[in-house]
């Protein structure tokens, strides 16, 4: 069974001042890519896909690490070989084994932007003008999905329990603040639903630990299924802690009015 099919023309979408971070994500097709931002002496990962937690958790990295990394800003990096050697140390085991090569970018607000993908002039374009801003959903935009015989299953995911297993594994020397650590992680999440597993307007982050999402299947699914669904695409974020996440199914709908009222989209 496939999750929510893709939608054919998110690589389409218009640039716009203002950018949402899943919004730059689906725009330019972006895997792994994670958004640093400056905390006091640290630059910490506040937005990402394709990240898993240990690597969200192991990013934080000080200002002069990056000052020697990227240098200027508004510049592409390229990095492969011997100059992508530094990088490494910012990810687990898991995902440094996928990377040969990472472009760095830094734009004019000194947010840093790490992606597996070759970065395009384009997307670095679009980058200057990323903000903390959210994907404004549209339910409507669903209504071609809903067919006779199809199924609309609403569910909350709740990550709190899994975030804390894995700040307590990761959190040694006390150098990252949970609170960050936490948005960070939800913001991966979200992205995952609304950028790889779904389409955007089918998710939304209810609260500071968890989302709602909605699922459209051509046939109906068993309930406990779609949860292991779930739960298997959220492994590779969470690993061990997996077991942590709390998914719980709400109801079901059978109209655009009825998944606005349960996403609390205005």
């Amino acid at each position: 069974m496939g999750l929510l099919s893709r939608a054919s023309n998110l690589d389409k979408a218009e640039h716009i001042p203002g950018l949402a971070f899943s919004d730059f994500i689906n725009k330019h097709s972006l895997k792994i890519c994670a958004l640093l931002e400056k905390h006091a002496s640290n630059y910490i990962v506040t937005n990402s896909v394709g990240f898993d937690a240990q690597s969200i958790f192991t990013a934080t990295s000080t200002i002069d690490f990056w000052a020697g990394i990227c240098k200027e800003t508004g510049h592409i990096y390229n990095l492969s070989g011997s100059s992508l050697t530094p990088l490494l140390q910012l990810f687990s085991f898991n995902l440094k084994d996928s990377l040969s090569e990472l472009s760095v970018y830094k734009n004019s607000s000194e947010q840093i932007l790490i992606c597996k993908e070759k970065l395009s002039e384009e997307a670095a374009k679009d980058f200057e003008n990323i903000e903390s801003t959210e994907h404004i959903n549209n339910v409507y935009t669903l209504n071609s999905l809903l067919k006779n015989g199809s199924e609309v299953l609403l569910f909350n995911v709740d990550i709190e329990q899994a975030v804390k297993e894995v700040y307590q594994s990761e959190n040694k020397d006390n150098s990252v603040n949970y609170d960050d650590f936490l948005k960070a992680v939800l913001n991966e999440t979200y992205n995952r639903f609304t950028c790889i597993y779904s389409i955007p307007d089918t998710t939304i982050k209810s609260n500071l630990h968890s989302v709602k999402t909605v699922f459209i299947t051509e046939k109906a699914y068993s309930t406990e299924l779609i949860k292991n669904h779930i739960v298997l695409n959220l492994n590779d974020l969470f690993n061990e802690a997996s077991d942590k996440l709390k998914i719980n199914f709400v109801d079901k709908a059978d109209s655009c009015e009825k998944i606005q009222s349960f996403l609390q989209v205005e």
